[in-house]
Parts: C-alpha cells; structure tokens; sequence
C-alpha cells in the first residue's frame, strides 16, 4: 500500500520519457492505428474509479452534481469550458500553454502572468463562486499541492485540470493508471535495475567539491564507521530542503514545502454506504481530508467482503507550514487515531468496528507548494542551475510534485552526467 502518491494520469504526447518507460515496463503496450496508446488493462484504474458522498448518498466522480441549482450547474459548466479553452491554448512559441513536465510550457506571458496571482485570486477575477465549484477547486489544490487557492499559483491551480491532456485507445482521457502499492511498483522496478549499485544503511552527512571531482562523505547506521565516494559528477536527488545541508557552498533557495499526514488502515471489510459501490478513491464533501483509496480495488475478483488496506490522506494547508509541521511533530498519535476514525465513522458509520489496525505516516515536507510566484520566478530559476560538478534532480525543482517532474528531472540530469563525461573524455 502506498505512503505517498499513488497514480500517474496517461502521459501527455510531449510527456516523451514518461511514455518511455511506460513501454518498457509494459504499461504501454503499443499503439493504435491512429497513434494512441494502448495501455495494460491490468494497471488502468478499475470501475469505479471515483466517488463523492455528498447529501447522504455516494455519488460517481468528484466533481460534485447532487443538488445543484440551476446557477451552479451553469458556473460548473462554464469552468469546464474555461479549462477545456486553456488545454488547447498554444503561446505565441508555438508550445501548449500548460505542458507535462511543465518546462515545455509556453513561455508567454499571456500564461506565466497567472503566477504571480493566487488560485483564489483567479476564481474570484473569473466570476467564479457557487460553493460546489470552490469545494471542488479546493480538492484540487490541496491533492495536489498541499495548500489552499489563496496560497497555491493560479498557474499551478490551472496546470492541474489544464496540464493533462493525454489519451489512450482504451481509455478515457481522465483515467489513470495506479496499483496496489501506489507509485511504489515505479519505484520498485527502478530499483530492481539498480540493486547492485545501492549502497543502503547508509547516511550522507556532507558533499564537497575540490581538486576536479566531487567527495560524498556518508556514515553507516549504526554510526561507528564514516566512508567517502569520489566521482567526478554527482546527482543530488534529494529535496533542496536537505540538499542546503549537506552540500557545502550551494545557495540555500527556501520553497514552501506543505505538510501532510498519512494513514494506512487495516480494515475486515470495506463499507459500501449509500448511492454507488466502493470506487477506488472515496471522498466526502464535508471533510477537510482528502479521503482514501483501496488498496484492494485492482484485484481481480469478485466483489467480496474481504479484508483490505485503504491509505487516508490528510493535507495541513491552512496555516504557516512551520507552524503546521511543529504540531505534526508535537501531535500524539491517539489525537490522529481519534481524528481519523471520527472523520470516517461519518462517512461509514460504525467503521471503527471494521478497524484492525492503522499505522500513522507524518510527512513535515510531504511535497512542493506552488506559491503565487515562485513556478516561473528567479527561485525557481535559480534552483535549476547545477553547483559545478552536481546536478539536482526532484520534483521541488519544477515546483510541481509528482512523478512526471521527478523523472524528468532525473533523466535531464542524468543526460547533463552523460554530455559532462563525454566531454571530458
């Protein structure tokens, strides 16, 4: 089950080395007459995908359509629009307007001006208010970014319906692959390449440059004995929150990185509730969590009451997050435990009966926070520049945290290894 992210939605067209290894881990399979991809069926999220409790009945999707009036069915559908115009848009460069990795996104300032104002700012500008649709945009931001609107770029907050324009032969455009341990099977198959040259039980207290190469010094877990690793490059694919500590002499650029607090809970059964069956992600519109996912829901079976895991997500958006990560740290696991079993006794009534266990995961910089600003602003820019003979590569460095940017990240510094060494040779 997973800790963190948990899907990957269908890789854009320019999303190159994304569809790269996609087909060599056979999530891909191939492509259609008309070029689109073929994906395992195995790894596409299964029916239902999504559900919203809202009015006392689950409903299928997130996008909230219980009880709306004729309004706010109006402005929900006018958004759609709005970001339907956005993801066709192209900048006077001849590049989309929101691209994945974002750094293929047009430069025009037509589009990057949405920066330097926040998600709320943009929503309220647009005319956009009715309560269903903040909700919804709400969800977004804090899923994705860890803050609210008014703390989360418009740019960043557009990126996130507009950015996803990939497409499959044999699935819909907003569907989404993912497996039980979430991105964890990525993860794994990365290692499993790699396993023979991962050096584990080992900390990096210090990386310094001198003499034409770069000295890791490292320390093993049970702190009795300090060794060192000369190379002549080196890739950081650390956060830039730890990698200020550890490398000397790099500037220390400061992102918001948002707090979170992750759940893994053991449960008899899954409650089924009113309206639609379990979905794969279950949400309630009246909770300041993001709701679980099933860890269960790719297996191929019948459905049963059978035991299960789901993973509970709960995102600390609404304060300062030093402040936010100094009650984290402070905050006792009962207060999560009756916090948490209270939010999905609301849900599900009586599910504290089903709980067998649950295991607490406090992330004090779970991901990046797209501040008003800071996606194409001189922080950013400047934390893409190497340091000499090392190379960063993480997500924190396009200001968007997901899979997608991670790996693009490391392939570009792994080609500037590659260009570096070539050259010396």
């Amino acid at each position: 089950f997973p800790w963190g992210a948990h899907y990957v939605p269908l890789a854009n067209e320019e999303s190159r080395y994304v569809r790269e290894i996609f087909e060599e881990m056979g999530i891909i399979t191939g492509r259609n007459p008309d070029g689109k991809a073929i994906y395992n069926d195995l790894y596409l999220c299964h029916d239902p995908q999504e559900r919203l409790l809202k009015d006392g009945r689950f409903q299928e999707g997130l996008v909230p359509n219980r009880g709306l009036s004729p309004t706010e069915r109006e402005e929900m559908a006018r958004f759609f629009k709005t970001i339907k115009d956005y993801r066709k848009r192209l900048g006077r460069d001849g590049k989309p307007a929101f691209a994945i990795p974002l750094e293929l996104s047009s430069r025009d300032e037509t589009f990057t001006d949405l920066d330097k104002i926040s998600m709320a700012q943009w929503l309220e500008q647009e005319g956009f208010k009715s309560k269903p649709l903040l909700w919804y945009v709400r969800y977004c931001c804090r899923d994705d970014y860890g803050g609210n609107p008014d703390s989360v770029s418009a740019w960043a907050g557009i990126h996130y319906f507009a950015g996803r324009r990939g497409q499959a032969a044999n699935a819909e455009q907003n569907s989404v692959v993912t497996w039980p341990e979430g991105n964890g099977f990525l993860v794994n198959y990365l290692r499993g390449k790699l396993q023979g040259h991962i050096m584990e039980n080992s900390m990096v207290f210090r990386i310094s440059q001198d003499d034409g190469a770069v000295r890791c010094s490292a320390i093993d877990a049970d702190g009795k004995s300090a060794f060192a690793v000369v190379s002549d490059h080196l890739i950081c694919a650390a956060p830039r929150f730890i990698a200020s500590h550890i490398i000397e002499g790099i500037i220390k650029e400061k992102p918001t990185y948002a707090p979170w607090l992750v759940a893994n809970i053991s449960l008899l059964f899954i409650p089924e509730g009113r309206g639609i069956e379990a979905a794969w992600d279950n949400v309630s519109y009246y909770s300041e969590s993001l709701g679980y996912v099933v860890s269960s829901h790719q297996n191929i079976t019948t459905r049963v009451q059978a035991p299960t895991v789901v993973t509970y997500y709960y995102p600390i958006p609404g304060e300062a997050p030093p402040v936010a990560r100094q009650k984290l740290l402070e905050s006792t696991p009962e207060h999560w435990l009756d916090l948490i079993l209270a939010d999905l006794d609301k849900m599900h009534p009586g599910i504290k009966e089903l709980v067998t266990a649950v295991d607490l995961w406090p992330w004090g910089h779970g991901m990046v926070r797209p501040t008003p600003g800071f996606i194409w602003g001189d922080e950013r820019r400047r934390m893409l520049e190497d340091s000499g003979r090392i190379f960063f590569a993480h997500s924190d460095m396009s200001g968007i945290s997901n899979f997608e940017e991670a790996q693009y990240r490391g392939v570009e510094a792994a080609n500037k290894v590659l260009y570096n060494g070539q050259q010396k040779s």
